[in-house]
């Protein structure tokens, strides 16, 4: 199947979720102005620019992406992959989103239930740390938002007949400021990917863990973590909404001047970036839906 995401209709998407559902060849296609949704933009997708030598490019790329599928079968996305696994999975195993449990990991929280509740009760600091500096890529992007739209402003007070120099200047001025919200973001993104790994290093491990040993289910503390996980998964969700969104529009600034396409880049790869994150915490929230069934 090939599957045309221009104008990411909500319908086209619920049918594509529906085709993700079954170990079945597809290709998605997009016009390259559609600001694709952060979890479908993370699957490959052939962009068409809508130009004579866009159109024939695009053409050769979607034969070239139906010979290998035919060929090789094509690779399944994430979610189908999780999905052949879970239809034979008994419930409550976590295995197929976590990976196996190893004996280490079990043995002497098992043993000690105290240290267990420590262990999770502790958890709350490691939340926290990983919500504010999300919440500081947001602020990051609503900053960039606002520089954007107060250029765009400044640009069409200009009188008609300012020169062009008067307008590269301008432009260069946004571009510096563009500039250092994009190294700003870029830094925020880093130190909420390492906040992240950090908090998966320690979430994985106590998700398996409850996943084989119901009795530390009623434990001081378990409770509040599994839902810190769900509040923590519709939070990011509802962010990554909107980066992708901006992502789309930072793109596009590149294409208004050369000065532009520095920053540009930079912030849509920062977004890239963010949007690998979602899997990770999607994988908890999932695992701990196996956990409460």
């Amino acid at each position: 199947m090939i599957a045309d995401l221009t104008g990411a209709n909500a319908n086209v998407m619920y049918e594509l979720g529906l085709r993700h559902s079954l170990r079945k060849l597809t290709i998605q296609v997009a016009d390259s102005s559609t600001p694709l949704p952060f979890d479908v933009k993370a699957v490959r997708t052939i962009l068409i620019e809508r130009s004579p030598l866009g159109l024939v490019e695009a053409r050769k790329r979607l034969v070239l992406a139906i010979e290998s599928g035919i060929e090789k079968g094509g690779d399944m996305v994430s979610a189908t992959r999780v999905w052949e696994m879970l239809r034979s999975a008994p419930t409550g195993d976590v295995e197929v989103i976590l990976g196996p449990v190893a004996e280490e990991e079990v043995d002497d929280l098992v043993e000690d239930e105290d240290g267990y509740i420590e262990l999770v009760l502790g958890m709350t600091e490691r939340f926290e740390s990983v919500t504010q500096s999300l919440k500081s890529v947001a602020e990051s992007i609503a900053s960039m938002n606002e520089d954007t739209s107060n250029a765009s402003h400044k640009l069409n007070l200009m009188p008609k007949d300012a020169s062009p120099a008067q307008r590269l200047s301008a432009i260069r001025e946004f571009a510096d400021v563009l500039g250092n919200r994009a190294e700003e973001l870029e830094s925020r993104t880093s130190t909420y990917r390492s906040d992240l790994d950090d908090l998966d290093a320690q979430v994985t491990p106590l998700l398996r863990i409850l996943a084989t040993n119901p009795q530390l289910r009623n434990a001081q503390g378990t409770e509040d973590f599994l839902g810190t996980i769900s509040v923590l998964a519709q939070s990011a969700r509802t962010a990554f909404e909107g980066f992708g969104g901006f992502a789309s529009s930072a793109k596009s600034l590149g294409a208004i001047s050369s000065m532009l396409k520095a920053p540009s880049k930079s912030i849509v790869a920062s977004i890239s970036r963010l949007a690998e994150t979602v899997t990770t915490i999607d994988d908890w929230d999932a695992a701990v839906g196996r956990i409460t069934v």
